[in-house]
């Protein structure tokens, strides 16, 4: 097997932000249920197009969970430990440069699957399957939907499994793959050795983790996840502390801005980021506080500048 060359922390990390520049506002809800024990797997399932863009999908809402933040839901404390070791090496931080381990994004993705097992509405997961091509469209095939690589985007959520059993499977495969090729779990690697696994998952060199699910394919939901943990508010369980927010410089959850504002400092407006939580209560059309203006209905605006 070819080992993907080392690069410098600080590139691996300029060019993370660069594929979750895209991803940053894209929030997954997860209302933490009762974790449940992963279904009997279908047979065959057709592959997942690892570099199909995100779903195009509403996201609802966010609302506080159910239970306290750093409860695991759907994770063993083995699989816990598992994910958070590789978001910390798809992002990696420190306590002053925060990562994926700083913010929490293991909690972000365990709350995600907890609910509807990962899914944020009803999804059919039934073949025919898109596949993507390139060039000339491929012989038909039974139970395939060929699809342009640039329409993909469109078919939304392509596989029989669930997000929560992608999750089962490739976190078992992780550990398969560590011990294949250096006699422990993923958790008791090396961070080079930790690297070198990732980097092979992300190259397409590591095979299969089942036949149902590609070790490729599970490396492009972890590193998706890593970006929506990230990036999202604080009330879907990751970005603690607004690490996210202010490491691309993020103003967050805020509830308008007056034209004074735009017209006096204009795109390099800056506020302290907040969360959800953090938004003030309000009545419309009157100040909330010295920077916001709540909107009313009707052309002419209650509240003059």
């Amino acid at each position: 097997m070819k080992t993907p060359p080392e690069q410098p922390p600080g590139m691996e990390r300029r060019s993370f932000l660069k594929v979750a520049g895209s991803l940053a506002l894209l929030v997954t809800a997860c209302r933490p249920n009762p974790a449940r024990s992963a279904q009997q797997l279908p047979n065959r399932v057709a592959p997942e197009n690892p570099n199909s863009p995100l779903p195009a999908r509403d996201t609802p809402t966010p609302f506080p969970p159910d239970q306290p933040p750093d409860t695991f839901q759907v994770f063993t404390p083995h699989e816990a430990a598992t994910v958070e070791a590789a978001t910390a090496r798809i992002l990696p931080g420190d306590p002053s440069d925060p990562g994926a381990r700083e913010a929490g994004v293991v909690y972000y993705i365990d709350h995600m699957l907890s609910y509807h097992e990962g899914f944020n509405e009803p999804t059919y997961r039934k073949p025919p399957f898109a596949q993507t091509y390139q060039g000339t469209r491929p012989a038909d095939r039974p139970r395939v939907v060929w699809v342009p690589a640039d329409q993909i985007y469109r078919y939304g959520y392509q596989n029989i499994l669930t997000p929560r059993e992608v999750y089962r499977i490739g976190l078992a495969g992780l550990d398969r793959l560590a011990n294949a090729r250096f006699g422990k779990d993923f958790v008791d690697l090396a961070g080079g050795q930790q690297d070198t696994l990732i980097g092979l998952m992300a190259d397409g060199q590591a095979g299969n983790f089942d036949r149902n699910l590609t070790a490729q394919s599970f490396f492009h939901n972890l590193r998706r996840h890593t970006a929506e943990g990230m990036f999202s508010d604080p009330i879907y369980g990751g970005n603690r502390n607004l690490v996210g927010y202010k490491l691309v410089g993020h103003p967050g959850a805020q509830r308008a801005y007056t034209p004074a504002q735009f017209q006096t400092e204009g795109e390099g407006l800056r506020r302290k980021p907040q969360s959800f939580e953090d938004l003030h209560t309000f009545n419309p059309g009157q100040r909330a506080n010295d920077e916001v203006v709540l909107p009313v209905t009707g052309e002419d605006m209650q509240h003059k500048h």
